[in-house]
């Protein structure tokens, strides 16, 4: 029986510390029972790229849904690794979802999917060289990759560079966790399509009660 998720070792499977390719992530993980619905469960079977996209808009909805009503931290883990399983399909079966094969709202889905599964960090950094991939080919829009690597890097404890990870600090202040090389930080956020630190701090504001 499979214990662990995408990277990290087992008691009965030793992965190394890393996966070959997105298909043997997805073979890794069908073991853990979290199961893809019907047919995609296997890489050998066949989604078509309308169902993939389909699929993407679908996930986004659960996502959003979850992050909104769910108080459950054990079932949103559950509903973000299947989402996982999920992407790890559709990337194995069509490569990283690209703006012209997906249309931008499911590529916003894919990223959120990527972003969102800080429980698996191999699996994120992965999935954030296919995404800057397609970035430098002008296929997948640069911001996500942006957020993504503040997001990684976070979750290492490491700074940030574009200031897009932060915390409410008190009600009405919004402040981001700590820049690596501050004084340039809003040249590298314009250079990934990102306005002003300041704006995005304001706007991040709003939303702290």
């Amino acid at each position: 029986m499979c214990k662990t998720i995408f990277g990290t070792r087992s008691t009965s499977t030793d992965f190394a510390g890393g996966i070959a390719g997105t298909g043997d992530l997805v073979r890794i993980l069908v073991c853990f029972g979290l199961g893809i619905a019907g047919a995609y469960a296997s890489t050998d079977s066949v989604m078509s790229l309308q169902q993939a996209r389909d699929r993407l808009l679908e996930i986004h909805q659960v996502d959003q849904r979850t992050a909104i009503t769910e108080t459950d931290p054990e079932v949103s883990l559950r509903v973000r690794q299947q989402h996982v399983l999920e992407l790890a399909a559709i990337v194995e079966r069509f490569g990283w979802p690209t703006l012209e094969m997906f249309g931008e709202k499911a590529c916003t889905a894919a990223f959120l999917v990527v972003q969102h599964a800080g429980f698996d960090p191999v699996f994120q950094e992965a999935m954030l060289k296919r995404m800057t991939d397609a970035v430098l080919e002008k296929r997948f829009p640069a911001r996500y990759v942006a957020y993504l690597e503040d997001r990684i890097a976070v979750g290492k404890n490491l700074p940030q560079l574009y200031g897009t990870q932060g915390r409410c600090v008190s009600a009405g202040l919004w402040k981001p966790l700590e820049i690596g090389h501050p004084l340039t930080v809003d040249l590298r956020r314009q250079a990934f399509g990102l306005g002003a630190l300041a704006d995005y701090t304001a706007m991040m504001s709003e939303g702290c009660r």
